[in-house]
């Protein structure tokens, strides 16, 4: 595990889970990120297209590819907040499978309002892990009462 994402290389900050991200370079990676991303999509778009078979190859890759990088630098920004990686099952893929069930319970007439607590829930967990791997509040905290 290194200190500090400065002694990272570029492949491990965008792709390995080891390893930490002070908040910075962090946030430096999720804005290229997700800059980059709409313009990637836009030049696939253009180089193929009216070849619709490739790019229902090619954006599923490019988009797990996107997932995979939120991951690692969500992974690494945990573990410089003294957390394991696993947390991402609570604050990522938890909601994910909470909003899917609530969208699927969204076209059942009887159960439309019951679908608003898997909803609430997918939500509010989405919102923690955010604060957790993002917020400096939590960091100067953590720092004070290490010192």
């Amino acid at each position: 595990s290194t200190p500090s994402g400065a002694c990272l290389n570029l492949s491990q900050v965008l792709f390995s889970l080891a390893g930490r991200l002070p908040r910075l370079p962090f946030w430096y990676a999720v804005i290229a990120i997700a800059a980059l991303l709409p313009v990637a999509v836009f030049v696939l778009m253009m180089l193929l297209g009216p070849a619709p078979f490739l790019v229902m190859i090619l954006m599923p890759v490019l988009y797990l590819a996107a997932i995979w990088i939120g991951f690692a630098l969500s992974a690494k920004r945990l573990h410089d907040r003294d957390k394991s990686a696993g947390w991402l099952l609570l604050f990522a893929l938890l909601p994910s499978l909470l909003a899917q069930v609530a969208h699927r319970m969204v076209n059942e007439p009887s159960a439309s309002l019951v679908a608003a607590v898997p909803a609430a829930l997918a939500a509010a967990l989405a919102f923690w892990g955010f604060v957790e791997v993002a917020d400096r509040i939590l960091d100067a905290r953590r720092r004070r009462n290490a010192a």
